[in-house]
């Protein structure tokens, strides 16, 4: 087999078992599997602990970093391929919808009404926001404390059910090794009453009943009272833009838990994907269509940018994956929009003259998917050959290079700050490539169903009938 094919098979091959483990089903506690669909980057984005830091937003570098990570997490995943940044919004296909979409005709009752308030009160409080840049003040919303709770909790059961899979899965494979069988053996139960206790105090102390319940109540009336949910939905949209002076007008988006880099203790824990040439055979023609990033001829495992007399050039080479094996650290953190509600693309009373899905596999339309957890990636450790000629020669480029990449990990980059930009750079020896730094690598993301998707039967004010 040539080094193309190989690598083509090891990149397929590394995102199919990736994304099974990202997305597997909590047999622990027995809830409903995870139909999520996963975006890979084609090059890992760097950040840094400072990068990821917001805390009450009252400095300008609070806001900044906030705006960074808006503008990044914000965007408009493809549904095929890799993840890249090419300016479409989820915010401004969601205001779109909002604003512009034909709404059904029925008016809510008072005890109607009443409910969606309480609903809405439970899941945001109003608070007031201080530009750091202006001085001004203006009102903004805010996630309850019980959503922070509900947050706090969840990303702990994500990251505990991670690793419980993980051990899993990896005990449980045609190329499982007798480690990976030891340690499922030795640490099994462990991991799976941790993932059982998270998350059983998420549904506790994280008030996942409650919360869960107001947000369907709102998916109720996101079609029984699509007038009033649409007016309230505007409000908060305006509500929740804020102004950076490095990258303008953008949205309050959150992760959590939101202190997760301020204090140390507050981190959750990662937990080490290994992947090796061993398992390759046993994953490579699995089908792409729920991840992002499946590879075709032509494919390159290490890719690199340079500046040659002010201009761009992108360089990739094969490499040689003979013994081939690699480790990192991931870990899963959750996204929180105040001012999204995705509920409204399950209702069948609002509709417009464009498609945001068309509810099919692989994914169409305006936003056929969007993210609702990133994936953070650390401490990553590649071991190769490097006496082979193609690996010497290839891996010669990155001293060379503006940035580098070995599949969808950054090996070398830059990122922008206030201050400017720093580097991230890895370190290559005779063993492989080692990069500690920080970085995102993809996202988790929900399928947004067929939308809008109208309901003939509801009153529309135009009267025209719809073709069921």
């Amino acid at each position: 087999m040539s080094d193309i094919n190989q690598n083509q098979d090891v990149m397929n091959a590394f995102l199919s078992r990736m994304h099974n483990i990202l997305t597997a089903p909590d047999t622990a506690n027995e809830t409903q599997s995870n139909d999520s669909y996963v975006s890979f980057t084609k090059i890992g984005i760097p950040v840094t602990e400072k990068f990821l830091t917001f805390n009450d937003l009252t400095t300008k570098s609070e806001v900044n970093n906030q705006a960074g990570f808006a503008n990044i997490v914000n965007e408009v995943p493809e549904s095929r391929g890799f993840f890249v940044i090419k300016g479409v919004k989820i915010s401004n296909v969601y205001r779109q919808v909002i604003t512009q979409a034909q709404v059904a005709e029925r008016e809510l009752s008072e005890r109607e009404k009443d409910m969606l308030q309480k609903a809405q009160d439970y899941l945001q409080v109003e608070a007031i926001d201080k530009n750091p840049f202006t001085g001004e003040e203006k009102k903004t919303i805010q996630p309850s404390p019980a959503v922070i709770s509900y947050g706090k909790h969840r990303v702990l059961y994500i990251n505990a059910l991670l690793a419980y899979n993980n051990a899993a899965i990896g005990a449980n494979e045609k190329s499982a090794t007798q480690q990976d069988i030891e340690n499922f053996t030795r640490n099994g139960v462990i991991l799976r009453n941790n993932a059982l206790i998270a998350y059983q105090t998420w549904e506790g102390e994280g008030s996942k009943g409650y919360v869960e319940q107001a947000r369907s109540i709102l998916g109720q009336y996101a079609s029984s009272g699509i007038h009033e949910r649409f007016t309230k939905l505007k409000a908060d949209m305006d509500l929740s833009e804020r102004q950076s002076n490095l990258f303008g007008p953008y949205e309050n988006t959150l992760f959590f838990p939101h202190d997760a880099f301020v204090d140390p203790s507050k981190t959750p824990t990662f937990t080490t994907f290994k992947f090796s040439e061993s398992k390759v055979d046993e994953y490579k023609h699995n089908d792409s269509t729920n991840y992002g990033g499946g590879v075709n001829s032509g494919f390159f495992l290490f890719n690199c940018s340079a500046t040659v007399n002010g201009e761009k050039k992108n360089m990739s080479a094969e490499v040689d994956t003979s013994n081939f094996s690699m480790s990192v650290d991931l870990l899963q953190l959750p996204i929180l929009r105040p001012w999204f509600d995705a509920s409204i693309f399950q209702s069948r009373a609002w509709k417009w003259t464009d498609q945001i899905s068309d509810g099919k596999e692989p994914r169409s339309g305006m936003m056929p998917v969007y993210a609702t957890s990133v994936i953070l990636a650390k401490n990553l450790k590649i071991k190769l050959n490097m006496s082979s000629e193609k690996n010497k020669a290839a891996f010669s480029k990155i001293e060379t290079s503006t940035s580098a990449s070995y599949g969808p990990f950054a090996i070398k980059g830059s990122y922008s700050h206030e201050e400017g930009d720093s580097s991230f750079n890895s370190k290559v020896s005779d063993d492989g490539i080692e990069a500690d730094g920080l970085q995102i690598i993809g996202f988790i993301c929900y399928k947004v169903p067929l939308s809008p998707n109208p309901d003939p039967s509801l009153d529309w004010p135009d009267k025209q009938p719809l073709s069921a």
